[in-house]
């Protein structure tokens, strides 16, 4: 990854396990503790390759209040070093419109100090 890449646009916290988990059935049997999170997006392992622009549909639990009927979108993969191998993917959220401005506030919720200049997609 480039210098230039590794720049935001809007701050990212850098690690929201257990306030934030992902339940992504498709990809995982376990919840995915994501990390590097933002309105926008974030980053989270996963133990079977992902595909560049792979939507997964998912559910996301902030502060134990569940976001039914989201979606995650592959924006990037990086495959870890490891027997067995994991890939490290930066997805992008889509969160239902009915939901969205609850889903803003619970993040808010949860971290009350962080900026949160992104928007969801």
């Amino acid at each position: 990854m480039n210098a230039s890449s590794k720049k935001r646009s809007s701050s990212r916290l850098p690690n929201a396990a257990f306030v934030v988990l992902i339940d992504a059935p498709t990809h995982s049997d376990v919840l995915l503790e994501p990390s590097d999170i933002s309105l926008g997006g974030f980053r989270v392992t996963l133990h079977d390759e992902p595909k560049v622009g792979e939507v997964i549909t998912c559910s996301i639990d902030i502060l134990n209040k569940v976001f039914e009927g989201c979606s995650m979108t592959v924006a990037r993969v990086e495959e870890n070093g490891g027997d067995p191998p994991s890939w490290t993917t930066g997805m992008s959220i889509k969160i239902p419109d009915n939901l969205r401005a609850e889903f803003e506030a619970t993040l808010k919720m949860a971290f009350p100090d962080a900026e949160r200049g992104g928007q969801l997609v």
